[in-house]
C-alpha cells in the first residue's frame, strides 16, 4: 500500500483571508493520489455526497488543524473544479 502523503496544517491559528485556498492547497495533492490510484468515487459528489475517500481526507484534514466544515469545502471543490474539467 502507498503511504499516505501528509496533509500540512494552516499557516495560522484562527481566520486569515487566505485560510480557504490554504486549505485546499494542502489537501489536493492527497486527493489527487487518491484519484490516480483510481479510489475515487465523484459520482457520489454529483449526487451531493461525499464518498469514503473524501470523507477519510477531511478527517484527516480535521488532524491537522483544519475544520471539517473548510475541509469538506475545500474537497467539494477540488472534486467539483476536476468534474468540470478544469
Amino acid at each position: 500500500m502507498t503511504e499516505l502523503r501528509k496533509i500540512p496544517g494552516p499557516r495560522h491559528h484562527g481566520a486569515y483571508p487566505e485560510r480557504g485556498m490554504d486549505c485546499r492547497n494542502a489537501i489536493e495533492p492527497s486527493y489527487m493520489d487518491h484519484i490516480d490510484a483510481g479510489t475515487e468515487d465523484e459520482r457520489k459528489l454529483s449526487a451531493g455526497e461525499l464518498s469514503d475517500v473524501m470523507i477519510a481526507l477531511s478527517n484527516r484534514a480535521s488532524d491537522e488543524g483544519w475544520s471539517m466544515k473548510e475541509a469538506d469545502a475545500a474537497i467539494v471543490a477540488i472534486a467539483s473544479r476536476r468534474v468540470a474539467g478544469s
